[in-house]
């Protein structure tokens, strides 16, 4: 009602004419319709016409994942996109296309990673860590993407990210149970978490160095060590287009709307 009185899209500016009542209920259907599409999803919604105020209108309001098209030849471009295969000339560009989208994501995207790894290894990015102090945990690098697959428009990879860590300890440790096992380990960290659980440090204490060693004062000497990189690896995806290739240009990539899939795994590695 609101449109056809102030004749917005898609109905025609000119009062004089009482076009686009057809085109409104088009328009409200095929957006009912995109509603309904689940959220994070591969299924889409195609509206084919040649009117420029219905599609105006849509565009304004569809979601992502919605196309207007305006022929039933670019529809059947979409289509038979959607079901194809990457060629292998394509392929091999998408990591480094992948590796840049990376390099300027938003914060959500990273944070969303973070809350995911944190959740599902708590003690792989502890701060905690047995005979040390001050544990400073940073990102450090993300490895270069691996593409896994296609499904519909979305591309999906697998990427490692890496945290360095840096711990500070009594300059002459004392050898506790936490000590030895972790001599006895030779830097193969992966089953940490079953040696010594994270603590609290007690109210008053002014330094605590791993379950089962001392509390030592301001005044000990410390010393700073590189400590076993944390590595988690992801899944992600992001809407993906391609200009074929001519005679002159490479194909022509382009990745957006990039989204954490699920976290697959976690590891301590040696520092290299």
């Amino acid at each position: 009602m609101t449109a056809a009185g102030y004749r917005l899209p898609p109905f025609d500016p000119d009062g004089e004419k009482e076009k686009g009542f057809k085109d409104a209920i088009v328009a409200e259907t095929f957006l009912q319709l995109c509603a309904d599409l689940p959220i994070n999803s591969e299924d889409s919604a195609i509206l084919v016409t040649e009117d420029a105020m219905l599609r105006e209108n849509v565009e304004s309001q569809a979601p992502q994942g919605a196309k207007v098209l305006g022929t039933v030849d670019e529809l059947s471009a979409e289509l038979n996109f959607l079901v194809s295969d990457i060629p292998p000339e394509v392929a091999a560009l998408l990591s480094d296309r992948a590796g840049a989208l990376l390099g300027t994501v938003d914060t959500a995207f990273w944070s969303d990673f973070w809350n995911r790894a944190s959740a599902a290894y708590p003690q792989l990015l502890s701060r905690n860590f047995p005979g040390f102090h001050a544990v400073d945990l940073a990102a450090k690098f993300f490895s270069p993407p691996s593409f896994q697959k296609k499904e519909m428009r979305r591309v999906y990879f697998v990427t490692r990210y890496f945290f360095s860590r840096t711990g500070k300890r009594p300059a002459t440790p004392m050898m506790t149970p936490a000590h030895t096992a972790f001599g006895q380990m030779g830097g193969l960290l992966g089953g940490l978490q079953n040696i010594a659980p994270e603590a609290s440090v007690p109210a008053g204490a002014q330094g605590y160095y791993g379950a089962g060693t001392a509390f030592l004062t301001a005044d000990t000497p410390t010393e700073a060590v590189q400590l076993p990189d944390a590595v988690v690896t992801f899944t992600w995806s992001a809407d993906y287009k391609v200009k074929p290739a001519t005679k002159k240009h490479d194909p022509v990539i382009t990745l957006a709307a990039p989204r954490i899939e699920s976290v697959l795994g976690g590891e301590f590695v040696p520092v290299q």
